[in-house]
């Protein structure tokens, strides 16, 4: 009976020797840091000209210059068409004396030219569209505001406008505009800034600041910080040892596109917090640490 015993546990034992060690996650880590997040909310927006004004043909006649086509900036004052009486015409090809009658029409406004209806050689009666410049001070971006977000959206505040290519603008709101979009429900509100010239109708991200937030705090990337499915409950993984993980629950603060502010427990500088590795991980999981 003894002897069955000892082979036994004998084979138990020739099991365990020949069983595979449990596998650590690699992991790489990070360090609290202090700091201070501004709670934001973006929006989107568009480019605008609030003023196009239409040019007309003072006067029937032929157009015999048009200097200019869509796209190009034009200078207040600037003379965009020339037009001839049919009278002048007629007479030219008789010789003689001939009366004057060339119009100049010029541009009132500084813009940009957004159409033109008329091409040299058309001939137009008096009072026809010739084209359409949209006035350069007139240079906006609307914004799409919630209705619930309208507070932070009120007149004088300022913002900040990303344009595609990911360069920014400072700009500053003014009224909202008297027309809601029936389909998304946003209000629209304008707001200025100084830039260069762009095109109507370009998609721009508008960020306003909501909170300054609440002076100096732990901060953290936001890889090293995980949640449940409804982000109700945070933590992070600390190192307890060089190979064991353990899960500290956390309260979050504000965020950005980086980086988390955390408000409490109290975590040391000299914590090693795991940064990548961190999801899935359970409480008093083996890791092995990387560069």
């Amino acid at each position: 009976m003894m002897a069955a015993v000892i082979a036994g546990c004998s084979g138990r034992q020739a099991d365990n020797a020949g069983a595979e060690p449990r596998p650590r996650t690699q992991v790489t880590l990070t360090h609290i840091s202090s700091g201070s997040i501004a709670d934001t909310i973006t929006v989107s927006g568009t480019t605008a000209y609030l003023k196009k004004s239409v040019v007309s043909a003072p006067i029937a006649g032929f157009i015999v210059r048009g200097a200019i086509q869509p796209g190009v900036r034009v200078r207040a004052g600037q003379s965009l068409f020339a037009i001839e009486t049919r009278e002048h015409r007629a007479l030219e090809g008789m010789g003689g004396i001939v009366p004057a009658g060339r119009t100049s029409v010029r541009n009132a406004t500084p813009g940009v030219v957004v159409d033109v209806m008329q091409q040299p050689g058309s001939y137009v009666t008096e009072g026809a569209p010739l084209c359409t410049i949209a006035e350069t001070g007139s240079f906006v971006f609307e914004l799409n505001v919630p209705p619930e977000q309208m507070k932070y959206f009120k007149p004088g505040r300022r913002c900040t406008v990303q344009l595609p290519d990911g360069t920014t603008v400072t700009a500053v709101t003014g009224l909202p505009l008297a027309t809601m979009n029936t389909v998304s429900q946003v209000q629209q509100i304008v707001a200025r800034g100084r830039t260069g010239f762009l095109p109507e109708g370009l998609n721009v991200k508008v960020t306003v600041i909501t909170d300054d937030g609440r002076g100096s705090q732990m901060i953290l990337p936001e890889d090293a910080v995980q949640s449940d499915d409804y982000m109700q409950h945070f933590w992070v993984m600390r190192l307890k040892n060089d190979s064991t993980a353990e899960r500290v629950p956390v309260k979050v603060g504000n965020r950005n596109a980086g980086s988390v502010e955390v408000i409490s427990p109290a975590l040391s500088p000299s914590d090693r917090i795991i940064l990548n590795g961190a999801y899935g991980l359970e409480d008093n999981a083996r890791v092995t640490i990387t560069k």
